[in-house]
């Protein structure tokens, strides 16, 4: 019998648990290991804990596992709870091994990282501690890896599914506050799809998805981040979402699925010919609500990197508890243009908001994957004479700021020239 969070008096022994032993699956070095779980001194029944997307513990599953498969823990770890943070188990380099919370073990397994040979490996452990240049080198390695043993289209394929996907799942389940609309959740994640064409990564959404994402869930705005950004290391354009209707679900999934199997046979000659459908804005990643969203995602994240706290005075236009800072945050849908990735408004109320004050910022975000720029105003400024201009019947002028992706990259364009502001982002 299981323990959850929906059953607390499923199980008949003290509700706090403890591990004293690990399962180790591999005797590779690093290596993620299993926590046992034990209820009371006098429990013959052990357990492994069932942890969600905020790696906060469930429920309990029965773990069924001869004592001597198992392996003691260097040192033991108790008050193991429903509701609590997660544990996890690690097998050092030398063999010994750690209990603890994901926090509790981020200095260890961190030091780790760089040495571990093995790409996929690699990048299961830069994940866990969440070094985001780690994972981006761990996965650009992995793949390349993957593509000396098949052809670079399977290579291509592979990461979308085993790469990609799991974080797009990540951010959909982390947005999820309840155990029924995490199962909702769950099951539109079977209905979705991915597919990879010679521009970009596709992934089909049924409506429930494509609203969560439309939104700029704050949640799920991170994983979706990281999802883009590793997306770009198959193709320049990245990660794209798009919305299917209810009716398309399974011709949708059958599709696909036909034209997986057929791809992974055949020869890597000809990379363009996966089929892909010219479009223009993604129709999962615009609207007011996406847009007001993720400007307070953006204004949440600039935030937390000053130390302080950013209030919105009127529309687009923030600034700190002190008025000594100030912020403009602009968002733009994303456009499957060769020289446009997105696009961005920018008044001169706004460049005049900016004016005076070097420690202020443009905020330029990027509504299908969260992706937020703070470009600092010094450098607004030093581009602002080259972009193209527009006077609208109302007497307002703005600016044109045309951004695109470039790999991993984001930059501007402006006069002929490219400014890159791949390192203000945050």
């Amino acid at each position: 019998m299981a323990l959850t969070n929906n059953d607390p008096g499923g199980l008949d022994f003290p509700f706090e648990g403890e591990v004293l032993s690990v399962a180790v699956p591999s005797w590779l070095r690093p290596a993620f290991a299993i926590p046992v779980v034990s209820f009371g001194s006098g429990s013959n029944t052990r357990y492994v804990q069932v942890i969600d997307a905020h790696d906060r513990i469930v429920g309990f599953s029965p773990f069924d596992a001869p004592s001597a498969s198992l392996a003691p823990a260097d040192t033991p770890a108790n008050g193991v709870q429903l509701d609590g943070p997660a544990l996890h188990a690690v097998v050092g380099l030398a063999g010994e091994i750690h209990v603890g919370t994901r926090i509790d073990l981020t200095a260890t397994v961190s030091g780790w990282v760089p040495e571990i040979p093995w790409p996929v490996t690699r990048l299961a452990f830069a994940d866990f501690v969440g070094d985001e240049r780690a994972i981006v080198a761990a996965a650009d390695a992995a793949l390349k890896d993957k593509a000396t043993r098949s052809s670079k289209r399977e290579a291509s394929i592979w990461f979308a599914n085993a790469v990609v996907f799991p974080r797009i799942q990540r951010g959909a389940l982390q947005a999820a506050t309840t155990v029924a609309g995490r199962a909702k959740l769950e099951a539109a994640l079977d209905e979705m799809s991915i597919e990879v064409s010679t521009t970009d990564i596709v992934a089909h959404l049924p409506p429930l998805l494509a609203d969560l994402f439309d939104g700029a869930n704050v949640r799920a705005a991170p994983a979706l981040a990281m999802a883009s950004k590793l997306a770009m290391l198959v193709s320049p354009g990245g990660l794209s979402l798009t919305s299917i209707e209810p009716t398309e679900t399974s011709r949708r999934r059958r599709v696909y699925s036909q034209r997986r199997r057929k791809e992974a046979n055949r020869p890597d000659k000809n990379p363009a010919s996966s089929p892909s459908k010219s479009r223009g804005p993604h129709p999962a990643s615009f609207g007011p609500a996406a847009s007001a969203g993720l400007r307070q995602a953006a204004a949440e994240k600039m935030s937390a990197k000053l130390g302080l706290t950013l209030k919105r005075r009127r529309g687009s236009l923030y600034e700190a508890d002190d008025g000594d800072l100030r912020v403009v945050i602009s968002t733009s849908r994303r456009y499957n243009r060769s020289y446009q990735s997105y696009w961005y408004c920018f008044y001169d109320v706004q460049r005049e908001y900016l004016l005076g004050q070097p420690s202020n910022y443009l905020l330029l975000g990027a509504i299908d994957t969260g992706r937020v720029w703070a470009v600092p105003a010094t450098e607004v400024e030093r581009m602002a004479p080259l972009m193209n201009r527009t006077k609208r019947a109302n007497g307002q002028t703005y600016s044109h700021i045309l951004s695109k992706l470039v790999g991993t990259r984001c930059v501007i364009t402006a006069g002929g020239k490219e400014f890159d502001i791949s390192p203000y982002e945050i």
